[in-house]
């Protein structure tokens, strides 16, 4: 699994803005007045100056229109600002608005990448800046964060949501943000249970592979090492079972640094069919965890594997609302 353990997911329901960046990034400073929040890599006294960025949502008014291109217009016009670059491009999966800067200020001179995407009568902006003598460094990873964002819309009156463009799903009582591959389809089952079911497979009497995601308490959470006795269960149950087979256990480590453990094995329920299945636990807080239960036929599994881990990789768990 190709995890980005470099990468850390951040996201502030100020913003409504997920996205990714390098290890040493921290959120600094969260403004709920002007719904935004600051991310930054050098608030240690002894570090050089570094990054700042500010993720922000702008509430517009009815029936404005191209406020994404107005506002990138006028930040390029404002004294000291040129222009490098500008390019309409998708941004989460929407059309929006990307463009470069050379700032200088009295600090000096800066590098600035911004992006602005409108969706509907909200704005959502980033403004990403750093010392231009560090651009070599910063750009690349300003770069790669607006390849990362995801724009989250849940609120009480939409718990859930799934951008057809970019295959990303928000579930509010799960707490999460999803990827679908082209062709899976979502079902709830309960708030605490969602499925996604892939294409039928031709050949295969229409088999379906399946990726479950369900948010649980364990039956006692008094002691601190619940999770590591869960899976130990689990993995004796496996290794006691005549019809199950062990293929192995290892640690992930996922872009929201939470624990996580994953469980791959393989199942012959009869003398004809064989699977591989994966089972993944992931601590959330003191009393909750995550379990994924991704499921294929034997026969599909180099085709599916890969994909459940880009699943799980593309997992991102967001605060309560």
């Amino acid at each position: 699994m190709s995890t980005p353990a470099d990468s850390i997911h951040f996201f502030s329901w100020q913003s409504r803005i997920s996205l990714l960046l390098p290890v040493g990034f921290e959120e600094y400073q969260e403004n709920a007045s002007q719904h935004s929040v600051i991310y930054a890599d050098d608030l240690d006294p002894a570090d050089e100056p570094g990054a700042r960025i500010l993720a922000k949502c702008t509430q517009l008014f009815p029936g404005q229109q191209q406020a994404d291109l107005k506002l990138a217009e006028e930040t390029a016009a404002l004294p000291g600002h040129q222009l490098v670059q500008r390019e309409e491009r998708l941004l989460a999966g929407f059309p929006g608005i990307a463009q470069q800067l050379n700032i200088q200020d009295d600090q000096g001179e800066i590098l600035a990448l911004e992006a602005y995407i409108q969706v509907d009568e909200q704005l959502f902006s980033l403004n990403c800046r750093a010392p231009a003598q560090h651009s070599t460094t910063y750009l690349p990873i300003f770069q790669k964060l607006l390849e990362s964002i995801r724009l989250i819309f849940l609120s009480e009156d939409r718990p859930a949501s799934l951008n057809p463009n970019s295959g990303h799903l928000a579930h509010q009582h799960l707490r999460l943000s999803a990827w679908l591959p082209e062709g899976w389809m979502p079902l709830e089952e309960k708030p605490e249970l969602l499925r996604f079911y892939g294409p039928a497979v031709a050949g295969e009497s229409g088999y379906q592979p399946t990726f479950s995601i369900t948010l649980a308490e364990p039956n006692d959470y008094s002691n601190s090492d619940w999770m590591q006795q869960l899976i130990e269960e689990r993995v004796a149950q496996l290794q006691e079972s005549a019809n199950y087979r062990l293929l192995e256990e290892r640690s992930l480590q996922l872009p929201d640094q939470m624990p996580a453990r994953l469980i791959s094995y393989r199942w012959q329920p009869d003398d004809d069919h064989y699977f591989q299945l994966l089972q993944v636990f992931i601590q959330s807080g003191y009393r909750d965890f995550y379990l994924i239960n991704a499921a294929t036929l034997e026969p599909l599994a180099e085709e599916h594997l890969p994909l459940f881990d880009k699943m799980l990789e593309n997992l991102r768990f967001l605060p309560a609302y």
